[in-house]
This record gives C-alpha cells, sequence and structure tokens, in this order.
C-alpha cells in the first residue's frame, strides 16, 4: 500500500485526506497546529474548516512534520503559498518522490504564479 501524505490541514487539504481515505487507503494530514492534528484525531471532525464533515478513520493527523514525511510516496501540498515557506521540507528522505504541487487563491501583491507543480 503507498504512504500518502496530505500536508496542510485546510478544508484544500482535509478533502483531498478524505476523498483519499474514502478510497480504502491510509493518509497521514499534516497539521501546522499540534493542536488541530489533535482535535481531529479525537472528534474525526476539522472543526475550523469543514466542522459538518466527519473524517474517516483511514486518516492520520499530525503535526510531526518528519514522522508524516517518513516513506512517503506520495505528498500533495494544500497550503497557502504565504505559508509554503512554513511547510518546505527536505525531499532527500522520501523513498520514491512522485510529485508534489501547491494551489492557493489569488493573494493581492503576490509574485507567485496562483497555481505550480513539480515532478520527477
Amino acid at each position: 500500500m503507498s504512504r500518502i501524505v496530505v500536508l496542510g490541514a485546510g478544508s484544500w487539504g482535509t478533502t483531498i485526506a478524505k476523498v483519499i481515505a474514502d478510497g480504502g487507503t491510509e493518509v497521514a494530514l499534516w497539521a501546522r497546529r499540534p493542536q488541530q492534528a489533535e482535535e481531529i484525531q479525537a472528534t474525526k471532525l476539522n472543526q475550523e474548516y469543514l466542522p459538518d464533515i466527519k473524517l474517516p478513520d483511514l486518516i492520520l493527523p499530525t503535526s510531526n512534520i518528519e514522522s508524516a514525511l517518513l516513506d512517503a510516496e506520495q505528498i500533495y501540498l494544500a497550503v497557502p503559498s504565504p505559508r509554503y515557506q512554513v511547510a518546505r521540507f527536505n525531499t532527500a528522505n522520501i523513498k520514491h518522490r512522485v510529485s508534489t504541487s501547491r494551489c492557493r487563491a489569488d493573494l493581492p501583491g503576490s509574485a507567485i504564479p496562483a497555481a505550480s507543480s513539480e515532478s520527477d
């Protein structure tokens, strides 16, 4: 089974993780704030972003980015561009880097394109 990770536990990241988990695959969901990861684990809800959506047990929330990325085979990056610097990670220890992508709303004054992706 693939080791799948979603970085970003906002509405978009949580939705991506839910779709993957609904398909029967375990997925690590990284939250920047430990309190948010603990809340999702305890309640199976992301109260802040998707309060009415029950999350599957196959979603494994964490705020530890190193453990989330350990042996990752697929990574989905779902953080706004201003937070991208916070979420930067070293891909050297990732077994098979498939692809990463990031999307964001168009932010005034930003020089970064609205969407970009990279893959090996």
